[in-house]
């Protein structure tokens, strides 16, 4: 069963997406994936900075990626 703070927050995501104009079920759920990719690819180019600097080499491909893709797909999350 859904307790009472987590039954708040999906919510609070639900009204959300409602008032950005998405009602469709299967529309949040596609929002959310973008979202959740989106801070997967944040994740690990903050690993990848972060090790980069460690080592005192530049950033591999994945932070590269992460780089060039970020502004590419936040313009098709949040439009």
């Amino acid at each position: 069963m859904i307790s009472g703070e987590i039954k708040s927050q999906i919510d609070r995501i639900w009204d959300a997406f409602l008032s950005g104009g998405i009602s469709n079920p299967l529309e949040v759920i596609e929002q959310i994936t973008y979202l959740l990719f989106l801070k997967r690819l944040n994740e690990l180019h903050t690993l990848e900075k972060n090790r980069a600097n460690r080592i005192k080499k530049s950033a591999s491909t994945v932070g590269y990626l992460a780089h060039f893709m970020m502004p590419l797909t936040c313009g098709d999350v949040f439009r």
